[in-house]
C-alpha cells in the first residue's frame, strides 16, 4: 500500500485499543466535536476567542473529507464516551504533525487515555506509515503537555509565534519516543485494527 492508501485506511478503520479506541474523525462525531473544540481550557490552548458554530465544523470536516494526507480519530473509551480528538497533518514526505488534541477533563478522571492515544498514533506513524519523525507544537504555557513530551523524549527545535501567542515546536525521531516504556500503565494494551 502506498502513503495514501494507508490513509484512506485509517480514515475509515477503528483502532481498538486497551482503555480507548479511535474511530475515524468525521460528522457523526459533530455534536462532540463541538463539545470538546468549544470547551474554555481547549480554546485558550489553540488560541481560539470564539466557540465554533456547527456550520464552521461541518464546512472544517467536508474539507477535511477532501484531503488526502492527514488523518484524525474521535477517542472514545469502553464505555462508549467519546473523551478526546487527535489529528495528524502537515505530511511532508517523512514527517507529520500531531496535534488538534483535545480531550474532555471532566472524563479523564486519572484514566491514561492521553497516554493511550498518543502510543498509538506514534505507533501508526513510525511502524504502519515508516515515517522518520513526528513534530508538535504548544502554547508554551502549556506546562502539562510540555512536561509530557518532555517525558516521551521529544526534543525542542525552537519557538513561534501563533495569532500572537508564543508556541515551542518538539519533535521526537522514529524509535526515540519513550511511549513503549510507559505501556505497564495500560496493563498490557494491544493495538489492533478493527475487522
Amino acid at each position: 500500500m502506498d502513503f495514501k492508501e494507508k490513509i484512506r485506511f485509517l480514515r475509515s478503520s477503528p483502532i481498538l485499543g486497551k482503555t480507548i479506541d479511535l474511530h475515524p474523525y468525521g460528522i457523526d462525531y459533530l455534536d462532540d466535536i463541538l463539545r470538546l473544540r468549544n470547551q474554555s481550557t481547549v480554546k485558550y490552548f489553540l488560541a481560539q476567542d470564539f466557540d465554533i458554530t456547527r456550520q464552521q465544523q461541518e464546512e472544517w470536516i467536508r474539507g477535511y473529507e477532501k484531503r488526502e494526507d492527514e488523518f484524525g480519530f474521535i477517542v472514545i473509551n469502553k464505555k462508549g464516551e467519546v473523551v478526546g480528538i487527535t489529528f495528524c497533518y502537515n505530511y511532508d514526505g517523512s514527517s507529520m504533525e500531531i496535534g488538534r488534541a483535545t480531550f474532555d477533563v471532566d472524563r479523564l478522571m486519572g484514566m491514561p487515555y492521553a497516554l493511550e492515544t498518543y502510543s498509538i498514533i506514534a505507533d501508526t506513524v513510525f511502524d504502519y506509515l515508516c515515517l522518520s519523525s513526528l513534530k508538535v507544537v504548544i502554547k508554551s504555557d502549556n506546562h502539562r503537555l510540555l512536561k509530557f513530551y518532555q517525558r516521551m523524549n521529544w526534543t525542542s527545535t525552537g519557538k513561534r509565534s501563533i495569532r500572537g501567542n508564543e508556541y515551542e515546536t518538539l519533535e521526537v525521531l522514529q524509535g526515540q519516543s519513550a511511549h513503549r516504556s510507559f505501556e505497564h500503565f495500560l496493563d498490557g494494551r494491544q493495538n489492533k485494527f478493527a475487522q
